[in-house]
């Protein structure tokens, strides 16, 4: 690239493979695609040769050009285990010599006072290399004892390591605020004992994911000066997580993964993805939104949102247009490998069910993309489907998406990225399902967080916007889960807990390990005005067990056994790195 072209003139990215150039086989593991980036940071935790490719590309002509670099990356442990220190107050790195081939090493720390501990999920040994692991999870300003074991290929622990010590940093300012309400029972669920929460600011101002104990002592926390808006989605196992940012327009909308320390192992950006998709003419992407999920394969799965502009629908006469959505999946490189477009599937005349809006102005601009295609043909766009989460179905690999603005979960045809994209059913009012409750109003309504609890039964948070918004008595959102039969095509109601206050919007549900769930508001308001989120532990009968607070609003949250493990699941094994 001459040193006289404009730099805004490109795009660039950066992409690195573990190796020597030689390596041809070898493809690059894309860690920031194209954007309007100029400075990237890497940070292997593995030694061993690496080749990191630079990347430019001329958004004019769509000419890339590359430049190389090798670096030789070599072991922190000179023959005993160490920990050290990393930018993260509550994070640490243990490194170890190398273990024999067919064995795996974990690590385990714990403080006594109080006593808490953890233990990584199990990393394979190669016989060469040191093993580096990053320690999440503790307590600030707190000692620990930290020591790995070497397990055998029947899993049992036959080696163990010296005991040493860790002592954690301070916390930052301006961190949420965490605290218990009435305390649980012997019934309560103990093993889930981590809630990671991602609260929203109503004011614009910085957002910090942050992950505490059950009586709100802060454990992890995410932050990044430069994207002080970003969501935590979800937690991708294994110690990473799926973040979602925005930093201007269409071109600072991106989706990142991090580990434990806040160091991003990948990157993309709405435009990116939007170049990959079959869009309509005309059609345009507004945004990533909602939802980022890891599925089964290490594929992510995310939703985006589009606009187009039709003619003659939703009860309009002429031009209308309409935001809807696509679940896009991203491969393990996180380039497009499957796309789905509710625009094909759904009926674009069923308007949304409470006449849904956005605009680009307060208020109308509440929880929306931005809208790009308003000027000069209409003041708003229908807000037609408003999707926000999207879950895996273990029987059959297929997704269910939650469709809020049509009070619908649907099954989309995915066979684990072999499907038609057909739709296999609709759930919930006017759908595809006849209902099996006593409760005259069974069917939830602008739902969020839809997802399977076991091969039949699905778990939502019923926010209740149909029931409630008019109420002149007391209503209340709901926490749910129905079993499914798709032979009969009936569903049954089996927990229909009432969670005491309505949460207009956001939410989560999840089964935790002991058969007990954890139902989320995210937007209640206290007697004077300021928001705040409510966390409940719910019993399978339905009744309240304990609540936990938030000083903020919330988009979600999550009980976990510890910042490895995915909601309701174990850690996955770790990858070399």
């Amino acid at each position: 690239m001459r040193d006289n072209l404009d730099p805004k003139a490109f795009e660039y990215g950066l992409s690195v493979y573990r190796g020597t150039p030689g390596d041809i086989e070898l493809v690059p593991r894309v860690l920031y695609d194209f954007s309007d980036k100029v400075l990237f940071q890497w940070t292997p935790l593995g030694e061993g040769s690496y080749v990191v490719y630079g990347l430019a590309r001329n958004k004019a002509t769509g000419e890339v050009t590359t430049a190389e670099n090798s670096f030789k990356i070599t072991s922190r442990v000179a023959g005993s285990p160490l920990v050290t220190g990393t930018r993260h107050p509550l994070v640490a790195l243990y490194s170890a010599p190398p273990c024999p081939a067919g064995y795996k090493m974990r690590v385990r720390f714990l403080t006594l006072f109080p006593s808490r501990g953890a233990v990584t999920p199990a990393l394979p040994c190669n016989g060469t290399s040191s093993m580096n692991f990053l320690l999440g999870g503790m307590l600030a300003n707190k000692s620990y004892l930290v020591r790995h074991e070497a397990l055998d290929s029947a899993g049992v622990a036959v080696a163990f390591g010296p005991i040493l010590g860790h002592r954690t940093g301070v916390l930052p300012r301006g961190l949420p605020w965490v605290f218990p309400g009435p305390e649980g029972d012997n019934k309560t669920s103990t093993a889930d004992s981590v809630l990671l929460a991602t609260p929203l600011s109503t004011t614009g101002g910085e957002t910090i994911p942050v992950a505490t104990d059950l009586v709100g002592r802060v454990l992890w926390y995410y932050r990044n000066p430069a994207t002080p808006g970003a969501q935590l989605w979800r937690p991708a196992g294994g110690g990473t997580f799926l973040i979602n940012y925005t930093v201007g327009g269409l071109e600072g909308q991106g989706l990142r993964e991090v580990n434990l320390s806040g160091d991003v192992i990948r990157e993309t950006s709405a435009k990116r993805i939007s170049e990959q998709l079959p869009l309509a003419a005309g059609e345009v992407v507004s945004s990533i939104h909602h939802e980022a999920i890891r599925l089964p394969n290490g594929h992510t799965a995310v939703l985006v949102s589009t606009e187009r502009l039709l003619s003659d629908v939703q009860g309009v006469t002429g031009k209308v247009d309409i935001i809807g959505d696509w679940v896009v999946v991203l491969n393990r490189n996180w380039q497009v490998s499957w796309s789905w477009s509710i625009f094909d599937h759904l009926d674009i005349d069923r308007t949304a069910i409470l006449g849904d809006i956005c605009g680009n102005e307060p208020p109308d601009d509440t929880g929306c993309p931005p809208v790009l295609l308003v000027d000069g043909i209409t003041e708003f766009a229908n807000d037609w489907t408003h999707s926000n989460a999207i879950a895996y179905s273990p029987a059959d690999g297929n997704l269910i998406v939650s469709v809020r603005h049509q009070d619908w979960v649907i099954k989309i045809d995915y066979q684990n990225g072999y499907g038609t994209g057909d739709l296999v059913w609709k759930l919930g009012p006017d759908g595809d399902f006849g209902i099996v409750s006593a409760d005259p109003s069974p069917w939830f309504s602008h739902q969020h967080d839809a997802n399977y609890i076991s091969d039949n039964r699905v778990i939502v948070y019923d926010n209740g916007n149909l029931r409630c918004d008019n109420a002149i008595d007391h209503c209340e959102s709901r926490g749910q889960v129905y079993a499914l039969d798709e032979t009969s095509m009936t569903a049954t109601l089996l927990v229909n807990a009432g969670l005491g206050r309505y949460s207009f919007a956001v939410g989560s549900a999840q089964a935790l390990s002991n058969g007990n769930f954890h139902f989320h508001s995210g937007l209640l308001f206290a007697p004077d005005e300021r928001p705040y989120t409510e966390v409940l532990e719910v019993l399978s009968d339905g009744s309240l067990n304990r609540a936990l607070y938030i000083n903020q609003p919330s988009y979600r949250s999550f009980r976990l056994v510890d910042l490895y493990s995915l909601p309701g699941g174990d850690a996955p094994e770790l990858l070399p790195p």
